[in-house]
């Protein structure tokens, strides 16, 4: 007995021929589409987005900053000294406030001569004298007319107020240096001058008062002294 339809029995089974026909095409589609996908990925990978290579690790020039070779040490040079060496001279108890009375010569062309170091002794101030090598100070009517200074002594002015520091009174004798010989016109009251003696006594001489004489154009030079004694 035999079934139009297309299917049937055999050997006691039933078969279907369309499920047959059915799986071997699946199988292949199958095999075909994983295939397409691991092609399409190395494709994609080989000329699509490539991968972005990671950081190279290979060793190059640093960029970290390097520290100075420090350079090597020179000796220090001590700066100079601000100290002075000079030996600066003592002095004994000065002789404060002392009268030296400059006289004019007596006689033509006189001339009167002063030691300041005998300042207060007798033979400070000799009228009508004679040179000697210990005076500081001549004055006369003579060339050269005026106060002259002797023996190469050093005499500035100086300040005519007191009190007068020795050693500004120094500085003033060898810094304010005045003529050798001052006219009798230019020593005017209220003067003063520092000098330094033969045996470097400093003196302050402030001339307080001048007189007049009798039939001499010379005046008489009144000073008041305070004289510095070199210790010994």
């Amino acid at each position: 007995m035999s079934d139009s339809g297309g299917s049937g029995q055999r050997n006691g089974r039933w078969s279907h021929p369309s499920v047959q026909h059915l799986i071997l095409p699946v199988a292949v589609g199958l095999i075909l589409l994983v295939a397409g996908v691991v092609v399409g990925k190395v494709t994609t990978d080989d000329n699509g987005d490539k991968a972005v290579p990671a950081p190279s690790t290979s060793a190059g020039p640093s960029t970290t900053p390097q520290e100075p070779t420090p350079e090597p040490s020179q000796p220090s040079t001590p700066p100079p000294s601000t100290t002075s060496t000079a030996v600066v001279p003592e002095y004994g108890q000065p002789k404060r406030f002392q009268t030296v009375k400059i006289s004019a010569p007596r006689i033509s062309c006189g001339r009167t001569y002063v030691d300041l170091d005998k300042l207060g002794q007798a033979g400070a101030v000799r009228v009508n004298g004679t040179s000697k090598s210990t005076d500081e100070l001549s004055y006369g009517n003579c060339s050269p007319e005026g106060l002259n200074v002797e023996n190469g002594a050093q005499m500035g002015t100086a300040s005519n107020t007191y009190p007068v520091t020795v050693g500004r009174c120094a500085t003033d004798a060898s810094t304010q240096a005045t003529a050798g010989t001052i006219p009798p016109a230019d020593l005017g009251s209220g003067q003063a001058f520092c000098l330094v003696t033969d045996e470097s006594a400093v003196v302050w001489m402030h001339l307080g008062k001048r007189e007049t004489v009798t039939g001499n154009p010379l005046l008489n030079l009144i000073f008041r002294a305070t004289l510095w004694p070199r210790a010994a």
